[in-house]
């Protein structure tokens, strides 16, 4: 989500609610192991449920719960943060485990690649035997990689 809202900023198909006369754009992202190319959501939801023996009601990542019940492949792909990158992204700063086994490192991998490709100030912070969501995340070291961070890009908007 946090990563969804960082390329989309700019767009006024997602604005909703109160204050639509503020901008939505943030000044930069930071990205913990998250799901930036649904893509193929619905082609895994059904690959993995025909694999398991269960319904399409109990998709694969749980999809449903992000893109609701019954999407297909449109949603999916207007929900890839990747598809809206662009040299107008703010900084990203993109932390992943190596041990995930809920998100795979390939998404983050391929944002950070797809971020250099725009020319968008990036950092990748592989984090060793962390998995999804692990209190590894947030040691002391990793919380002041992203402290430092967050502190970069408010020095440099003033």
């Amino acid at each position: 989500m946090a990563s969804l809202l960082g390329v989309t900023g700019d767009q006024n198909e997602f604005d909703q609610g109160d204050h639509l006369d503020q901008s939505s754009a943030v000044q930069g992202v930071v990205d913990y192991y998250g799901v930036v190319d649904l893509s193929d959501a619905s082609a895994e939801r059904d690959r993995m449920s025909a694999a398991t023996n269960q319904s399409n009601d109990v998709p694969y990542f749980a999809f449903e719960e992000f893109l609701g019940v019954g999407y297909g492949k449109a949603e999916a792909e207007k929900a890839s943060a990747i598809r809206y990158l662009s040299e107008k992204a703010p900084p990203f700063m993109i932390l992943h485990g190596t041990k995930d086994m809920v998100v795979p490192m390939a998404q983050s991998e391929a944002l950070f690649d797809a971020l250099q490709k725009q020319g968008v100030p990036c950092e990748f912070l592989v984090i060793e035997d962390a998995a999804h969501g692990d209190d590894l995340f947030y040691q002391d070291e990793v919380s002041d990689a992203v402290l430092r961070f967050l502190t970069s890009i408010s020095e440099e908007k003033e």
